[in-house]
C-alpha cells in the first residue's frame, strides 16, 4: 500500500512552523497575546491527491509535542505519520479505484463543435478545467478512442454533454452513441459522479465532478447539482481547497496553486448560485475560506501579509487589477465576486428567523457594495467599450446579473405593507431592473442570436421575475398599464428562444401570456393612475383564470428531472392578492 508522503515538515525541531503547518501567529486579543491555530497539508507521494486537517482536529496540540520531544533527540517519524493523525487512517486498499476508460472516436469536426460552448460560454465564467490540458487529452485520445484516466473520460462526457444541448442533432453524429455522452440524462450523470466519489480524489476528479455538476446545471437539473455540490464540497474540503495553496510553497508549484484556487472558486460561484435559486443555505461560508481572489495574492512564500480591515474589503478593493490585466480570469474573478455578494444577501435577509435581524446599515453597506462592484467591472463588461480580444461578449450577462442582485435585495421590501414607502421604493426599483434585464435579454438575442447565447439557466429566472414584478406594479396601479403590456409581451419571444435548450419555458410563457390576457382585458387599461392601489379588488372573472395558473405552476421545481425551472418559490407569493 502507497503510504502519504509527510511533507508538512512534522519532524521539523526547528521553532518555527514548518511549511505545511500554518500555526503559531500571536495576535492581541483585549491585552493577551492569542495564538492562530490552524490546520496540516498533506500531499502523497508523486504530487497525488492532498488531505487536510484543521485544527479543531487536535493536529496542532500534537505538533507541539512532537516539537518537544523532538528536542530529546529521538525520532517520531513514525508515530506522527499523517495517516494516523487525529483518527485519520483509511484504508485504501479496500477503496476501489476505476480504471482507465474510453470516448469516442470522435470526428474532428464534431467534437470541436460539441467542446466549444463550453469553452465559450461558460468556461470564462467557470475555469475549473485545465484547459490546455483538457484540450490535449482530447485531440490525442478522444480522436482516436484511446483510453483515458476515469476522471478525465467523465470530464469529456460532461463537456460532449452541454454541447449536445446547444447541437442535439449531433447525438447521431457522435461515435459509440450512448457511451460517449451522459445518454441516460441527470441519473447517468450522477452515476458517473458517484463512481469518481468512491475513489480518492484529486484535483483531475475535481474537475471531472465539477463538470458533471455544471451540465446538471445547464441542463436545469437544479437540485441534483445542489446535491451534487455538496458531495464535492466535502471532497474539497477534506483535500485543503479551502485553504490558500500559495500558504504551502513546498507542497504546490505555482501552476498547481492557480488551478486550486480556479476550482476553489468555480466551486463557490455554483453553490452560491444553486443555494440562492433554491432558497437553501450556503454550503462555502466566507469565514471559512481564506483562499486569495483570482488575479491576487496576498499569501506570500508562506507569509501573512496583512488583511484589508472588514470582512467585505478584500473583494472589493481590486478593481484596478481587474481592469488593467488583460488576464481572462478577469471575467470568472467578476463572476466570483459577485456571487460573495448573493452569499451576502442571501445571509443577510434569509436566514433563520430566529437570528434574522437586518441592521438599516447593513442593508445599505450591502448595496453600496453591490454598486461598487458594478462601477468597478471592466468596461467591456458593462457594455461601455466591449473587449475585441473576448471569445465571447458578456456585457448583457452581466448586465442581467447586476439588476438579479440589485432585485434580490429589494425584493424583502415587497413583503411589507402597500402603503409604506420601502414597499414603493422596492417596486419602482424592481420595474427599472425588470425594464433593464428584458433590455439586456433583448440585446443579447438581436446582436449574437439567441440560440447560442442564451446560454445560462438563471436567464429563465431573470424573464420571469421581471414579467412577474412589471405586472404586479401595474396591478398596484404603480406603473403605466400600456407600458407594462408592452414589455410583459417582450417576455414571450424571450420565452420562446429558450424552448430549443430548455422545454420547461413553455410553461413560463404560459402564465406569462395569462397574466398579459389579464392585463389587456383590464376595464382600467386607459388609465395612467400612479396612486397605489391598497385595497386589491378582483376586477373579473379573468383574475380567477391567472390565480389558477400561477396556482397549478407553483411546484416547478418539483416537476421531473427535464421540466425543472430554477424560480424562486416566494416569487409567487406576490400573486396571493386578487388579479
Amino acid at each position: 500500500m502507497q503510504r502519504s508522503r509527510v511533507v508538512d515538515g512534522l519532524g521539523s525541531s526547528e521553532g518555527s512552523p514548518p511549511d505545511g503547518v500554518e500555526g503559531k501567529k500571536p495576535q492581541q486579543e483585549h491585552g493577551h497575546e492569542q495564538t492562530q491555530e490552524k490546520g496540516v497539508l498533506t500531499r502523497e507521494s508523486g504530487g497525488g491527491a492532498s488531505r487536510f486537517l484543521g485544527s479543531s482536529s487536535g493536529i496542532y496540540f500534537l505538533h507541539l509535542v512532537r516539537e518537544a520531544f523532538s528536542s530529546t533527540g529521538g525520532s517520531t517519524d513514525g508515530i506522527y505519520d499523517a495517516e494516523y493523525l487525529a483518527g485519520t487512517y483509511e484504508d485504501r486498499e479496500a477503496t476501489e479505484i476505476l480504471g482507465e476508460q474510453t470516448v469516442g472516436p470522435i470526428s474532428r469536426d464534431v467534437g470541436e463543435r460539441l467542446i466549444m460552448p463550453y469553452f465559450r460560454y461558460l468556461h470564462p465564467l467557470l475555469p475549473f478545467l485545465d484547459g490546455r490540458q483538457f484540450v490535449h487529452e482530447f485531440e490525442t485520445k478522444a480522436y482516436s478512442g484511446r483510453p483515458v484516466s476515469a476522471a478525465m473520460a467523465c470530464s469529456f462526457k460532461a463537456v460532449l454533454s452541454i454541447g449536445l444541448l446547444e447541437y442535439p442533432e449531433l447525438r447521431g453524429a457522435v461515435a459509440g452513441r450512448s457511451r460517449d455522452w451522459f445518454s441516460g440524462g441527470a441519473r447517468d450523470a450522477r452515476a458517473h459522479a458517484m463512481a469518481l466519489l468512491g475513489c480518492p480524489v484529486d484535483v483531475g476528479a475535481l474537475e471531472a465532478l465539477l463538470a458533471v455538476q455544471v451540465y446538471l446545471f445547464v441542463s436545469m437539473q437544479i437540485r441534483a447539482a445542489y446535491e451534487l455540490g455538496g458531495l464535492i464540497r466535502s471532497k474539497m474540503y477534506v483535500a485543503g481547497l479551502h485553504r490558500c495553496p500559495a500558504r504551502y510553497p513546498t507542497v504546490f508549484n505555482e501552476a498547481e496553486c492557480m488551478q486550486r484556487k480556479r476550482i476553489l472558486w468555480s466551486a463557490y460561484a455554483l453553490d452560491h448560485h444553486l443555494s440562492q435559486t433554491l432558497g437553501l443555505p450556503i454550503g462555502y461560508v466566507d469565514a471559512d475560506i481564506d483562499v486569495c481572489p483570482l488575479l491576487s495574492e496576498r499569501h506570500i512564500q508562506g507569509a501573512d501579509v496583512p488583511e484589508p480591515e472588514g470582512n467585505e474589503a478584500s473583494f472589493s478593493d481590486d478593481s484596478d487589477i481587474i481592469n488593467n490585466s488583460g488576464d481572462p480570469l478577469r471575467i470568472a474573478r467578476a463572476f466570483s465576486d459577485y456571487h460573495r455578494l448573493v452569499g451576502r444577501v442571501v445571509e443577510t435577509f434569509n436566514k433563520s428567523l430566529h437570528v434574522r435581524a437586518v441592521e438599516p446599515r447593513e442593508a445599505l453597506a450591502l448595496q453600496a457594495d453591490i454598486e461598487r462592484w458594478w462601477n468597478g467591472l471592466p468596461e467591456g463588461l458593462t457594455g461601455q467599450n466591449p473587449d475585441p480580444d473576448l471569445p465571447f461578449d458578456n456585457s448583457a450577462f452581466f448586465t442581467v446579473l447586476y439588476h438579479q442582485v440589485v432585485l434580490l435585495v429589494n425584493r424583502p421590501r415587497l413583503s411589507l405593507s402597500a402603503d409604506t414607502p420601502e414597499f414603493h421604493y422596492a417596486m419602482q426599483v424592481g420595474v427599472d431592473c425588470g425594464r433593464r434585464i428584458l433590455a439586456a435579454m433583448t440585446q443579447q438575442e438581436t446582436q449574437h442570436g439567441h440560440t447560442q447565447t442564451l446560454f445560462w439557466p438563471g436567464y429563465m429566472s431573470a424573464v420571469w421575475n421581471a414579467g412577474l414584478i412589471i405586472s404586479f406594479a401595474c396591478k398596484l396601479d404603480c406603473y403605466p398599464l400600456s407600458r407594462g403590456i408592452r414589455e410583459v409581451r417582450q417576455c414571450l419571444p424571450i420565452c420562446d428562444a429558450m424552448l430549443r435548450r430548455w422545454p420547461a419555458a413553455a410553461r413560463c410563457r404560459q402564465i406569462l401570456q395569462t397574466i398579459l390576457d389579464a392585463m389587456e382585458k383590464d376595464p382600467n387599461r386607459k388609465s395612467n393612475s400612479q396612486t397605489p392601489n391598497t385595497t386589491y379588488p378582483p376586477s373579473s372573472t379573468d383574475t380567477n383564470a391567472v390565480l389558477e395558473a400561477i396556482a397549478a405552476n407553483t411546484d416547478f421545481i418539483q416537476q421531473p428531472p427535464n421540466s425543472v425551472i430554477d424560480f424562486d418559490d416566494d416569487v409567487f407569493n406576490l400573486f396571493s392578492m386578487n388579479w
